[in-house]
C-alpha cells in the first residue's frame, strides 16, 4: 500500500536512514518518479533564479530581445544551461559559476 507523496517525503525528511531505506524499498513505485519531479522543480527554481540575477545585474531589462548583428540561438543557449544545471544537480557539485 502507498501512501501519498506529501507524507512520503514528510516521513523522509524525518526518517533515520534505516526507516528511510524501509519506505524507499515499500515505496519503490512512486519512489523514482517522486525523486524525478523534485529535481525538475529545483531546476526550474535555480533556472528562474539565474534568469532573475541576470535581469537584475542588468537595469530590471524586461526580457525583450533585441536582434542584432551578432549570430545567437537563444534555445540553444537556455537548453544548454538546463543541461549544465541538471547535471551539476545529478554530480551534487555546486561549485561552478552557473549557481
Amino acid at each position: 500500500m502507498y501512501i501519498t507523496e506529501e507524507k512520503l517525503v514528510e516521513a523522509y525528511g524525518k526518517a533515520n536512514p534505516h526507516e528511510r531505506f524501509k519506505l524507499i524499498y515499500k515505496n519503490y513505485g512512486i519512489f523514482p518518479q517522486l525523486v524525478d519531479c523534485y529535481e525538475t522543480g529545483l531546476c526550474n527554481r535555480i533556472l528562474f533564479e539565474v534568469e532573475y540575477n541576470r535581469m537584475k545585474k542588468n537595469d530590471d531589462d524586461l526580457g525583450v530581445r533585441i536582434k542584432t548583428n551578432h549570430l545567437s540561438d537563444t534555445t540553444a543557449l537556455k537548453a544548454i544551461e538546463c543541461i549544465m544545471v541538471r547535471n551539476a544537480i545529478d554530480e551534487c557539485n555546486f561549485s561552478g559559476t552557473l549557481l
